[in-house]
């Protein structure tokens, strides 16, 4: 760091020029370089996209922190069975990729449209 121990000098002032900062020399040290601001942190988004990945996060609003997201154990009710649910053709590795791919989608848009795209609809028995 350089140290300048000269006094202000004022250039074109007296004639009625304009006078521009680069014609006053300054007492004082120099800086070097130029300091940036940090960028800020937002936290809110960042939760919330945990959220949608299904990984940990911490509640905005409660400040709990709620676990990461997991697949379930299957089902093996006699409801299934009685109305021919068909739980049992979907094996545990087939569940554990469908719920990957699901959250690996990251935004609550894209796993609207996940469900719409593998959904089936079918017409009701009944009129």
């Amino acid at each position: 760091m350089a140290v300048s121990n000269t006094k202000q000098v004022i250039r074109g002032s007296d004639k009625g020029e304009k006078s521009f900062p680069e014609d006053y020399t300054v007492e004082g040290v120099e800086k070097e370089g130029v300091q940036r601001k940090k960028a800020r942190v937002n936290t809110r988004k960042e939760e919330k996209k945990k959220k949608d990945l299904g990984q940990e996060y911490t509640s905005t609003k409660t400040k709990k922190t709620m676990p990461a997201k997991c697949v379930k154990p299957m089902c093996k009710g006699t409801a299934c069975t009685k109305q021919q649910k068909l739980c049992e053709s979907i094996s545990d590795e087939q569940r554990q990729v469908i719920f990957e791919s699901f959250h690996a989608e990251g935004d609550l848009q894209l796993q609207r449209e996940f469900l719409v795209r593998h959904i089936k609809s079918c017409e009701k028995k009944r009129s």
